[in-house]
């Protein structure tokens, strides 16, 4: 059997490309040590989505129609996603990792990632309990998913009696927030609402930083872990918080084996597990349990039982080995690392 591994090289989720490939590479090889598939290895193959839906969609459309893989995984941003379900064509099935808007999947989609009705709407709740928040504003890149997250986002600071006092959506790789800098302090909020991913999330919060707004407007962050926090820098950290379904502070059950299986084969050769390359690892072995279940692990068949409505819940239980659907935290930076302070 075949599974392709679709990440990016380069673009705004380029910082977490190292770290799943390193997760990927441990899973498979977990897969083959326990007997492959069905009697049969496990074989990677690797492809660059580039940075845009045409090189998304070419590099998915090469990878069922040349390397004739049965399944992909993938972790793309959610313009990318629509370009790779449409080259891959429903062949095979998708395991898609990334954080997202939630809804309907193409058929052959199973979603793993995290939606912001799981982190964005209980932790604006929990913070507007916790730090008496009642202004809000709001940042995203300009594509679907933080524009559905500000949907969200302004109906559950109306439900908190808060109130959204602004909202700006940036392109990709802008590095200049002078003058976002300067209206959000104009504005006066207790806490910036961030929906920003890889590379440009870094730039912002290491520009809020030294801007000094964070000494008194806390920042809320979606998809934000520990490897980016090293990027930002310890001196920007302060009042800095994050939902998510893994950091590496909170050893959660299910997952010290993985952690420590990963130290072991890569010490600090590749950056610590966050929660992306944690939902590549999980991909791998819900692709490999759901070929087992398949008849000679057919791409097609497979692509068929994931369906369009497959929830995350049903993915896991496909795997045969022992996968933890973690709960989702909230945790506030203290320097280089995540403390929790709340389960959403």
């Amino acid at each position: 059997m075949k599974l392709g591994l679709l990440l990016s090289h380069d673009g705004p989720i380029g910082v977490w490309t190292p770290g799943c490939k390193a997760a990927v590479r441990l899973a498979v090889e977990q897969v083959n040590a326990g007997g492959g598939i069905n009697g049969r290895p496990l074989d990677l193959v690797t492809g660059d989505a580039g940075a845009s839906s045409l090189s998304a969609f070419d590099a998915s459309r090469r990878m069922v129609i040349d390397d004739r893989v049965d399944a992909v995984v993938g972790l793309q941003p959610s313009n990318m996603r629509a370009a790779v379900e449409r080259g891959l064509g429903g062949l095979v099935p998708y395991f898609y990792t990334a954080e997202w808007e939630g809804g309907r999947s193409a058929i052959g989609t199973a979603a793993l990632g995290l939606t912001e009705a799981q982190s964005l709407r209980p932790g604006i709740a929990r913070l507007a309990e916790l730090r008496n928040a009642r202004r809000f504003f709001f940042v995203g890149n300009d594509y679907l998913w933080p524009h559905v997250a500000y949907g969200m986002a302004r109906s559950a600071v109306a439900a908190a009696g808060a109130q959204m006092v602004g909202s700006v959506f940036l392109p990709f790789g802008k590095p200049d927030h002078e003058a976002l800098l300067a209206r959000i302090e104009r504005e006066k909020p207790d806490v910036v609402l961030v929906v920003m991913l890889g590379n440009d999330a870094l730039d912002f919060n290491r520009a809020f930083g030294a801007s000094g707004l964070a000494r008194h407007v806390l920042r809320f962050c979606l998809a934000l872990d520990e490897t980016q926090l090293l990027g930002i820098g310890a001196e920007n950290t302060e009042n800095l918080w994050a939902a998510q379904s893994y950091f590496l502070s909170q050893s959660q059950d299910g997952r010290v084996d993985m952690v420590e299986s990963y130290r072991e084969r890569y010490d600090t050769r590749m950056p610590p597990p966050n929660h992306a390359s944690i939902n590549c690892y999980d991909a791998v072995h819900i692709a490999a349990g759901l070929a087992r279940r398949t008849r000679f692990g057919d791409g097609a068949a497979m692509a068929r039982r994931v369906g369009g409505r497959m929830t995350r819940d049903e993915a896991y239980a496909l795997s045969d080995r022992k996968l933890n659907l973690n709960r989702v935290q909230l945790a506030e930076a203290d320097g280089l690392s995540f403390v929790v302070r709340a389960e959403l």
